[in-house]
């Protein structure tokens, strides 16, 4: 079952999560198999949260991934949002397709 999960950040807490950090992406790294989508969130370019998306067993594995987390555990995070979260797109994580189109240009001058 995937997940989406948003912790969004206790106002002033930005020390603490940089003190934090290291914990935190060990914490993130336990679940490396099931990540499929991970980041931070930003505002004016502050750090206003963290984004992951994740495929466990089912909602009490994704509650403990959720509440588990060092951050939370600390006081970072004012919230927690949990969801059950599917992709339509049908991509596979960390398969990556380009196309690039690119307009030829021609040299050659226009027909009359």
């Amino acid at each position: 079952m995937e997940f989406f999960c948003y912790h969004r950040d206790r106002l002033g807490s930005g020390a603490l999560r940089r003190e934090l950090l290291e914990e935190h992406r060990s914490y993130m790294d336990r679940y490396a198999t099931e990540m499929i989508a991970r980041g931070p969130t930003y505002a004016d370019g502050t750090v206003t949260g963290s984004v992951h998306i994740v495929d466990l067993p089912g909602p009490g594995a994704a509650r403990s991934f959720a509440f588990d987390e060092p951050g939370y555990q600390a006081g970072v995070y004012r919230d927690v949002l949990l969801r059950r979260w599917r992709n339509v797109l049908e991509v596979v994580p960390g398969l990556v397709e380009l196309e690039v189109v690119v307009p030829r240009l021609s040299l050659d001058p226009p027909l009359n």
